[in-house]
């Protein structure tokens, strides 16, 4: 098999890279209007009063587009500055069955202030349904 060696070719693979990361973006937009491909996502996971997630389900559930059919895997990343500290919360859902994915939150501490003490870690686990 050839490597991706005339323009033509790479032209092509690098406009199915852009078009797949397209897609991807748009997925994870939430939406503000519901038709029949977009979803109302609820959080099922423990809350530890007093603790800070980094959560796109913060004001509540997420609407998003994508096809029951299919039912995608998301990863969704945020980052945020909290006393001082900045931290990186990873949201990864995983499909289950037509109506439920997994739920698994992490946080990455990347740094501090100077003098800023870093709060505890929160992971949580728990469920997604799909409404």
């Amino acid at each position: 098999m050839q490597a991706l060696t005339t323009p033509l070719a790479r032209s092509f693979a690098l406009g199915g890279l852009l078009l797949a990361l397209g897609v991807g973006a748009a997925v994870l937009k939430p939406t503000s209007c519901c038709d029949k491909s977009t979803h109302k996502l609820v959080l099922h996971a423990p809350v530890e009063a007093d603790a800070f997630y980094l959560t796109a389900w913060s004001d509540g559930p997420l609407h998003l587009k994508f096809d029951l059919d299919e039912m995608p895997g998301f990863e969704i990343t945020s980052e945020a500055w909290y006393y001082g500290c900045k931290w990186r919360g990873v949201e990864t859902l995983v499909p289950i069955d037509t109506r439920t994915y997994s739920y698994d939150y992490r946080e990455t501490l990347l740094g501090c202030r100077a003098g800023a003490t870093p709060t505890r870690k929160t992971p949580r686990q728990g469920y997604v349904t799909v409404e």
